[in-house]
């Protein structure tokens, strides 16, 4: 009988001392974390007026576990229980159809952190909550990709590692997250947590390296600044100086993966904030905000559906379908014509240069054909290998191009996850 993966992970865990045990818990959750930002909702699976307590109530999860193996120092066992159960609490999430597999992640990241606290109350099984905090993570990237045994691989070799190294630094694996890593760092600034944005960003980038003195002051924050939630409790230990200067920081770490990502090389390392275009006390970043942007976020867009269409193109050709084929190179080439407007007229100027070429009309003219059911294309699509779920890839990235284009025509992102 095959080994299931919580009972492989419980069955190598439970040889673990209580620091590594709680290291794993807590490299866990850790590593679940970015599966906050699924579908940029912006926490909006939690009510307003919670969303800030949860966000500190994982974050405070995180640093009592990580206070237990770097400082080897036992958390109070009131108060790592007491941060399990308000850490179980931030679980409770709002689901709808819009937003079920977001919610759904979180729900399993809060889940996560709980446990990474729990494993650490002074007498917690060795192993078990560990293991639970293993399991919540792997159900959040779940939530996120199809590939769950990914992640679950990810975990695994951390428990070979930690069994043959001890506790030991560990790669990040930031490529796993894709655009869900972005949008993190994206949130928690428009949330208020430039401070957390740029210390989770450097525990990433440092294998997971732990600042012992700043774990230290995070757990010495007042209570009564503590119950403002995370914003208050990153603005209290910046001070107003530093408050400014990590929030044009974690902008800086935005637009340089933003530049980066939309395939213009690598921006110099020694570039600081203020190696960009600075405007007003907050420090605004002009690169983030203007035009430019969502130019580049066009093209980037065409790429990817690009991509897609022509691997359609190819195997409709391959199956004999060479009529949709046709059309789809069709599509292809209007795609590209449509690049070379946006490009090179003024974005208020877009939609009519779109609509005199015809370019709308035979883009919805596409979406209408991709979905529905009753078209040649459509029928003849899911005739493919996993159609169905080629006819979501497709739809996907055509979302990410229309939404930059208001006038077209967008899939329900709610009726893409139900799919799956």
């Amino acid at each position: 009988m095959t080994e299931s993966f919580k009972e492989k992970v419980l069955r190598l865990v439970k040889s673990f001392s209580k620091e590594e045990a709680a290291y794993f818990a807590w490299l866990c959750a850790v590593r679940a974390l970015p599966f906050l930002s699924v579908g940029k909702l912006l926490f909006s699976y939690w009510k307003e007026e919670n969303r800030q307590s949860n966000l500190y109530a994982i974050f405070n999860a995180f640093d009592i576990s990580a206070n237990y193996y770097v400082a080897h120092i036992s958390a109070a066992n009131v108060d790592a229980y007491e941060a399990y159960i308000v850490t179980k609490a931030a679980a409770n999430v709002t689901y709808n159809f819009k937003n079920y597999g977001a919610a759904r992640a979180a729900h399993d990241v809060a889940g996560a952190a709980a446990n990474a606290a729990r494993a650490v109350t002074k007498f917690a099984p060795v192993g078990d909550f560990a293991t639970a905090a293993a399991i919540y993570a792997a159900d959040a990237a779940a939530a996120t990709f199809a590939d769950k045994e990914v992640f679950e691989n990810i975990i695994l070799k951390d428990i070979e590692t930690i069994a043959a190294n001890g506790i030991c630094p560990r790669p990040p694996e930031i490529g796993i997250y894709g655009d869900i890593w972005h949008n993190f760092q994206k949130d928690l600034v428009e949330a208020g947590c430039p401070y957390w944005a740029n210390l989770y960003s450097n525990l990433f980038e440092n294998n997971f390296a732990i600042d012992k003195e700043e774990l230290k002051r995070r757990l010495n924050v007042p209570d009564e600044i503590k119950e403002q939630g995370a914003a208050a409790v990153g603005r209290y230990l910046e001070g107003p100086e530093e408050e400014v200067k990590h929030l044009n920081e974690a902008r800086v770490i935005i637009a340089r993966q933003d530049f980066i990502d939309k395939g213009n090389g690598a921006i110099p390392l020694n570039f600081t904030y203020n190696s960009f275009n600075m405007g007003g006390n907050q420090g605004n970043i002009t690169f983030i905000n203007d035009h430019s942007t969502a130019k580049i976020e066009v093209r980037d867009s065409v790429i990817n559906l690009h991509g897609e269409l022509n691997s359609l193109m190819k195997d409709l050709r391959n199956k004999a379908f060479a009529e949709d084929a046709d059309y789809i190179e069709v599509i292809v080439n209007t795609i590209e014509e449509a690049r070379e407007i946006i490009d090179s007229v003024p974005e208020d100027e877009v939609e009519e240069h779109l609509r005199k070429k015809g370019l709308v009309t035979k883009i919805r003219e596409f979406y209408n054909e991709l979905t529905d059911e009753n078209s040649n294309l459509y029928k003849n699509t899911v005739k493919l290998r996993n159609g169905a779920k080629r006819v979501r890839s497709v739809l996907k990235v055509y979302n990410d191009f229309a939404k930059l284009i208001p006038v077209l025509p967008q899939v329900p992102d709610a009726v893409l996850e139900f799919g799956k």
